[in-house]
């Protein structure tokens, strides 16, 4: 059976964030701070970056210590301006079997996966 994956996605990711606005601007990177050293121990300086790949930020693999319930964050580093943290409470790490949702910045909602072919309104005719 054929991965249904948008190109977008990276394989075997185990976060993606959406690029939304003032997240696709150069000069600026995304780290995920979290409650345990492998994530920055709540400072961003120390915390795991995360890679632009189109128009996602992702983190290809599970930080050492991670696990269901690890607290975290996503931070939004810009040279020269005080580190931009996410305004909602701390996120939870997924379980190891839950799907990769692809996060929004400062939203408690993950965008919806598209609906399968035949499933949209059809107009007209």
């Amino acid at each position: 059976e054929a991965d249904s994956a948008p190109a977008t996605s990276a394989e075997g990711a185990c976060l993606q964030l959406r690029a939304s606005r003032g997240l696709e601007k150069a000069g600026i990177s995304v780290v995920v701070c979290g409650d345990i050293p492998s994530l920055g121990s709540w400072n961003p300086a120390s915390a795991l970056a995360m890679q632009k790949v189109g128009d996602l930020w992702i983190l290809g693999k599970t930080p050492d210590g991670a696990r269901a319930g690890t607290l975290f964050k996503y931070v939004v580093i810009e040279s020269g301006v005080q580190p931009k943290w996410e305004s909602i409470a701390n996120r939870c790490w997924r379980a190891p079997e839950a799907p990769v949702l692809t996060n929004i910045f400062d939203s408690t909602s993950s965008e919806k996966l598209p609906k399968p072919p035949g499933q949209a309104k059809k107009f007209g005719v």
